[in-house]
């Protein structure tokens, strides 16, 4: 692949959901959809997810077990992808998992709604907050949404 390049892999169902009212995913799919996202990640240089997707499934956004880090670096990166993490207020639960595991730098995505403090919190836990403007959050998360929504359509019209 060329760089730049860009690529989305999203999972949901027909009502553009993919948990559950409680907001758990029960799974992100079957084992094959799992080993595709995996084998996706093996050529990505980020790898970016809610925070509440992060807070209540204990998402990590690591490339998994070893024969997907060694696929990395068989493709020219390296073995752990940067993890990102949206969230308009830096709102991420300090106790989540993905604070565990240093391997690999971790960018949480807000807005100027991130306080000095949250700021603080999250740089001790080994995160490195950015702020976008609200209006690039929101335009990346309705054009995903559209795409999907829009990909959905043209199967099942088809």
């Amino acid at each position: 692949m060329k760089l730049p390049f860009v690529f989305v892999n999203v999972a949901m169902t027909a009502d553009g959901k993919l948990a559950s009212a409680n907001r758990r995913i029960a799974s992100p799919g079957s084992p094959g959809d799992i080993a595709h996202m995996m084998e996706l990640r093996t050529y990505a240089d980020a790898v970016m997810s809610g925070a509440r997707t992060v807070d209540l499934n204990d998402a990590h956004l690591d490339p998994g077990e070893a024969r997907y880090r060694r696929m990395r670096r068989r493709h020219g990166l390296a073995e752990y992808n940067i993890r990102v993490i949206v969230s308009g207020s830096g709102s991420i639960d300090p106790k989540s998992d993905i604070f565990k595991k240093r391997h690999s730098p971790l960018i949480v995505l807000g807005t100027g709604r991130i306080s000095k403090r949250r700021v603080a919190t999250l740089q001790r836990l080994g995160a490195d907050p950015a702020t976008a403007s609200s209006i690039f959050l929101t335009t990346a998360t309705d054009v995903v949404s559209m795409g999907a929504f829009l990909g959905l359509a043209t199967i099942i019209l088809l």
